[in-house]
């Protein structure tokens, strides 16, 4: 195979900043409608039951890990908690603040997820990545994660395990033939 030359390589980057553009764009647009919604289920007691969550302050205690000892809805999932308190800091008891954070981490996923298809698989054209991703950011499996406040920790953990795929993708150590087994 051939190395792309430069005016490819610079077409194929910005087919890859557009795709990414509007993979987020297209994931907001899904769940545009949600933005309306109001707290169901656990998020009632989560977001508004939960007055732990209600003060900036305590995220010191989940920077530090006390949050793990204290007996606190939540006290076990961390970073969850600590989105769940940034969110009232900032839109209060107002429900489309929680559901406009959790369409950005889809669409977060969704960017995160395309980038590690490019990395992943070179040879497979970019139309091909971008059909997978628009695949999986519409199936309606992710439908409650998104749809629903209490389910944010699965987008977490799908950005962050994303983050480190891609990274590691990045920043793999060349290793020369001789010393592969």
């Amino acid at each position: 195979m051939s190395a792309l030359s430069n005016t490819d390589a610079q077409a194929l980057r910005r087919f890859d900043f557009w795709a990414c553009i509007a993979l987020a764009a297209l994931a907001f647009l899904l769940y545009l409608p949600n933005l309306g919604a109001t707290f169901v289920y656990d998020s009632k007691l989560t977001v508004r039951g939960n007055d732990y969550a209600h003060h900036l302050p305590h995220l010191l205690d989940i920077a530090t890990l006390r949050v793990m000892h204290l007996d606190v809805m939540d006290n076990n999932r961390p970073v969850y908690l600590a989105t769940i308190i940034l969110n009232w800091a900032l839109c209060g008891a107002h429900p489309m603040g929680y559901h406009l954070c959790n369409i950005l981490l889809h669409a977060a996923v969704g960017v995160l997820l395309y980038r590690f298809c490019r990395t992943l698989l070179p040879g497979v054209t970019p139309w091909t990545s971008f059909a997978g991703t628009l695949l999986y950011l519409a199936h309606p499996q992710e439908c409650e994660a998104v749809a629903e406040i209490s389910y944010r920790n699965e987008l977490l953990v799908a950005v962050f395990s994303l983050v480190a795929l891609n990274l590691a993708a990045i920043f793999q150590p060349v290793r020369s033939r001789r010393n592969c087994l």
